[in-house]
C-alpha cells in the first residue's frame, strides 16, 4: 500500500496550476512529454498564435514573437529543473535567432528601419528574460549577453533599452 499524502490543495483538487507562465507553454511542455519534441505554430489570423482546433489564446502580440514563445518554454523548464526540456528550447532559441535575426555573409547593412524592427523583437525577449526568471550565470542569459553586445548599437536607440538592462 502506498503513502498518501494529504494537506496539499493539491491531492485535495486533483488538480495543479501551474505559475507564472502561459496556456500555450504549458501545451508545448504537454507535447514534448509525449512527443519530445514541440513545434511552435505560426501566428493566426488574429495575430495570436493558433492553440487548438482554432482557438486562439488571449496572449498579447508579443507571444507572436517565436523566439520569446521558446524563452517562456525555456523559463518554464529550469523553473520545473526539466533539463532535455530546457536544452530543447536553448537549442530551439538560439537556432530561431540566428536564422531570423542575423545577416548572412555577403549582405550589405540593412536600412536603419530593419535594426529598429531587430530591437522591437529581441527588446521583449531580454525583458522577459532578465526579469528575474533566471539565475545569473544561466546560459540564456550569458549568450543573449553575447547577442546584445553585438548589435549594441542598433539596441541603444531603442526606446526601451537602457531601463530593460538595468
Amino acid at each position: 500500500m502506498g503513502m498518501q499524502i494529504t494537506g496539499f490543495r493539491e491531492h485535495q483538487d486533483n488538480s495543479y496550476t501551474f505559475q507564472e507562465t502561459t496556456p500555450t507553454t504549458i501545451l508545448k511542455f504537454i507535447e514534448w512529454a509525449y512527443k519530445d519534441d514541440h513545434v511552435l505554430e505560426k501566428a493566426g489570423a488574429s495575430g495570436n498564435p493558433k492553440l487548438v482546433d482554432g482557438d486562439t489564446s488571449s496572449e498579447t502580440a508579443e507571444e507572436c514573437n517565436e523566439v520569446l514563445r521558446h524563452a517562456h518554454i525555456y523559463t518554464f523548464a529550469d523553473a520545473y529543473r526539466i533539463e532535455p526540456l530546457k536544452d530543447l528550447a536553448f537549442t530551439k532559441i538560439t537556432s530561431t535567432a540566428k536564422r531570423e535575426w542575423t545577416l548572412r555573409k555577403g549582405t550589405p547593412k540593412p536600412p536603419r528601419d530593419v535594426n529598429f524592427q531587430l530591437s522591437n523583437r529581441l527588446m521583449p525577449v531580454l525583458a522577459f528574460c532578465y526579469a528575474d526568471k533566471l539565475p545569473e550565470e544561466d546560459r540564456l542569459l550569458g549568450w543573449l549577453g553575447q547577442l546584445v553586445a553585438c548589435r549594441i548599437e542598433d539596441l541603444r536607440a531603442h526606446p526601451g533599452f537602457i531601463t530593460t538592462m538595468r
